[in-house]
């Protein structure tokens, strides 16, 4: 069967834009060039510009991108957090289901905190759009289920949102670090960060 007449276009534009969320994620903007993207994606010049228009759109791109999946993330788990079941169990199944998302999605935070880093903040747009609804959300959500006021949420959640995502972006060599040789670092990071989760947002 024949492919579509737009599917070689579309493969293309995302192998561009992979190739140039890995090389913005590891040097920022400034130090990134064009000519390594086109030499990183396996196409010429020329053609990053024809999809993308330039560097700076191409950037945009990449980071629109990498909010869209991680939006998908929170998504799921504010989803999780308004079933009926108990709260202190489903904190922790959507701590880890957040630590495990992040850490398969590492290009997409990396390019993330690159541009907070490069920026100084998150652009106003995305805060408006993300994190602002996450925050007024959560309390929503959590309302009589905890012995927290709205504001004491607001910075609970924004706790565990650092701390995921740190731990997200730590190598499996520094994980080891805590546990030691013979340890399973990953399932003591979740264990942790789960148990950090229900402390500081007042679940027992």
């Amino acid at each position: 069967m024949a492919r579509p007449p737009n599917a070689d276009a579309a493969r293309t534009r995302e192998r561009i834009r992979r190739a140039a969320s890995e090389l913005f994620a590891e040097r920022g903007l400034g130090r990134t060039s064009v000519r390594a993207i086109a030499k990183a994606a396996g196409v010429s010049v020329a053609m990053v510009s024809h999809h993308f228009g330039g560097k700076e759109p191409l950037y945009q791109a990449c980071v629109d991108s990498m909010y869209e999946e991680l939006g998908e993330m929170q998504g799921s788990l504010l989803e999780a957090l308004s079933g009926d079941r108990p709260l202190d169990a489903t904190l922790r199944e959507a701590v880890v289901m957040g630590l495990r998302h992040a850490r398969a999605h590492q290009p997409a935070l990396r390019l993330v905190m690159r541009h907070v880093i490069d920026t100084g903040s998150v652009p106003a747009e995305r805060r408006d759009r993300w994190l602002k609804p996450a925050l007024a959300m959560a309390p929503t959500v959590l309302a009589g289920r905890t012995p927290r006021s709205p504001e004491q949420l607001r910075f609970a959640i924004q706790s565990v949102l650092f701390l995921v995502t740190r731990y997200a972006l730590a190598s499996d060599e520094d994980l080891a670090l805590l546990v030691g040789e013979d340890g399973d670092a990953t399932a003591a990071v979740e264990e942790q960060l789960g148990l950090q989760a229900c402390a500081l947002l007042g679940v027992s």
